[in-house]
């Protein structure tokens, strides 16, 4: 996030790389939204290539909503929101369209006001920390647990949920060491009690 919302347009203005960074990001997010839409022109039942057009949608509105603070991408979410309904009623199983429409419900739940969020459709963050949760035990591919248990930190930091974020933060480093992220946020919550 570049900021708190008042400060999200000099925070950007004062960033060198940013604005090559947003274009880039564009364009990608562009050829992978033709690619889906051609792969799904194909074969309406391609949960893979519906996944990513939910997916990408969901990051253009999160770039410009979340990121840059602009409320754009009205119709990036209608049809995010559309595709990844359509993988799990197909799929219900499918851990990754399950994540990203979680992040849905909890960030319409908990972000917006309740007249935006009838429009939104609604959200629901008890369901969302429900799937999350549960994403995050369940043993899959690498990537898609990595995925569903750094969404569970992410949300757990977000609710002050301090005890379960440290719990996850600290499995977390078992397989990314490195990140600096985890790291700060375990280090900022002082000395770790020892077991007796």
């Amino acid at each position: 996030m570049i900021g708190e919302p008042a400060d999200k347009e000099t925070a950007l203005k004062q960033c060198d790389r940013c604005a090559a960074l947003i274009t880039a990001f564009q364009h990608d997010t562009a050829d992978g939204l033709t690619e889906a839409r051609a792969q799904l022109k194909a074969d309406p039942r391609d949960d893979n290539a519906q996944f990513m057009l939910g997916k990408l949608d969901l990051n253009h509105v999160w770039l410009y909503l979340g990121t840059l603070g602009r409320r754009t991408g009205w119709n990036e979410y209608w049809e995010a929101r559309h595709s990844l309904d359509a993988v799990i009623e197909r799929n219900p199983r499918h851990m990754r369209a399950r994540l990203a429409r979680s992040w849905i419900d909890y960030i319409v739940d908990t972000r917006m006001s309740w007249g935006t969020k009838w429009i939104l459709g609604g959200g629901n963050k008890k369901k969302a920390l429900a799937t999350m949760s549960d994403a995050a035990k369940t043993t899959g591919d690498f990537y898609t647990s990595a995925e569903a248990r750094f969404a569970l930190w992410d949300v757990q930091v977000r609710e002050k949920n301090v005890t379960g974020a440290l719990a996850t933060a600290q499995s977390l480093t078992v397989d990314f060491p490195r990140n600096s992220e985890l790291t700060r946020f375990i280090e900022s919550q002082g000395p770790v009690p020892r077991s007796k």
